[in-house]
């Protein structure tokens, strides 16, 4: 009889271990590792998003993505993204998961990102689908890539553009 208790109790921490909101911060890494690393001569791009929050269970999230760079004088490589929706997450090895995104996203100036020469002065917003590729490098810390489907409009036409995924993430789990 106790045994059996035993095991109820056991199953009851493991369901609520399950259903434990975590939240998760991230930072692109991209423009610190291309100080070390020169991956071209060219500028370096970075992504559109410089910082990521995500908070959800059962790797499910709600997801907030943002990204600026301004510089005084108004020069043309000034930007503003906002990317805000949800993720899934799902895990195809111990070390290895990929994620799909669905993301309302509103933009000023450029996607910061080497293919993009819409210029400094323009402004979008539209919805996004993002898939991306996370590998943990330990149960609270992993590094995460992430590209974008973005279609949305632009002033007065209407944008489809592909965001390759340049930016690097390190992501920590806060709890």
């Amino acid at each position: 009889m106790i045994f059996v208790s035993l095991i109820f109790v056991f199953q009851s921490a493991d369901a609520q271990r399950l259903n434990l909101r975590t939240k998760e911060i991230g930072l692109n890494m991209t423009p610190l590792l291309s100080q070390f690393i020169p991956f071209s001569n060219s500028s370096r791009k970075s992504g559109p998003f410089g910082l990521t929050f995500r908070t959800g269970r059962n790797d499910r999230y709600f997801n907030i993505q943002l990204g600026a760079q301004i510089f005084e004088g108004g020069q043309n490589d000034d930007y503003f993204n906002l990317a805000i929706g949800f993720l899934n997450k799902k895990s195809f090895s111990k070390k290895f998961k990929y994620y799909n995104s669905y993301n309302v996203l509103v933009s000023g100036g450029s996607f910061n990102e080497p293919t993009d020469n819409s210029g400094g002065d323009t402004g979008s917003i539209g919805l996004s689908y993002g898939i991306g590729l996370e590998y943990y490098l330990n149960d609270f810390m992993f590094l995460s890539v992430e590209s974008q489907l973005f279609v949305g409009s632009t002033d007065d036409e209407i944008r489809i553009h592909l965001i390759p995924p340049v930016g690097l993430f390190l992501m920590v789990k806060l709890n």
